[in-house]
């Protein structure tokens, strides 16, 4: 199946592609249609990529074999440049700030949210653990990240806001009646 595709600046569609063996890549399509490239693969389960200013692909994905969480980036060629491993068995979509900051969420298996961030170069920026309640899910949490670098984060339990150092500003528990 191919799914979520995401346009870049020079008008490419970068899709998530199974190729039914269990493993996911992206695909890049040209504007012409073509296939340009398909990555390596990337895990067993893949949330919606985004790009950055350089319209890199990013990417988070979920191993199996590994049972942890990956957060990878990929090269104009379909390469991958680097890829970042966290303890984790939950995901959500990546997010871009300002000078291609990535931030992600991600809950360990034991139910602690993390919300995470990486420079552009892949080394970490923070990786801040967010207030229990637990179990807690980050399944295809949203993140929105402002011009400032604040994080808006959003867990089953939680809305929350970080600085761009990752600290905690506010964090206000989710009715668990009005879930999504």
């Amino acid at each position: 199946f191919t799914k979520v595709g995401v346009p870049d600046s020079k008008g490419a569609l970068y899709f998530l592609r199974n190729n039914w063996d269990d493993d996911l890549h992206v695909e890049k399509i040209d504007p012409g249609g073509a296939v340009d490239w398909t990555s390596p693969n990337l895990g067993n389960y893949l949330a919606r990529p985004a790009l950055d200013a350089s319209d890199h692909v990013i990417v988070t994905s979920y191993n199996d074999s590994l049972h942890d969480v990956v957060l990878t980036k990929l090269a104009a060629d379909g390469s991958v440049l680097w890829a970042r491993h966290f303890a984790g068995d939950s995901l959500s979509p990546p997010a871009v700030g300002p000078g291609d900051v990535v931030v992600l969420s991600y809950a360990e298996s034991a139910g602690a949210v993390h919300v995470a961030a990486t420079s552009s170069a892949g080394d970490a920026v923070y990786d801040t653990i967010l207030p229990e309640p637990s179990p807690q899910n980050a399944w295809g949490s949203p993140i929105a990240i402002s011009s400032d670098g604040v994080t808006l984060a959003r867990t089953s339990s939680w809305s929350v806001a970080l600085s761009a150092l990752g600290q905690i500003l506010w964090a206000t528990a989710i009715d668990e009646s009005l879930e999504y």
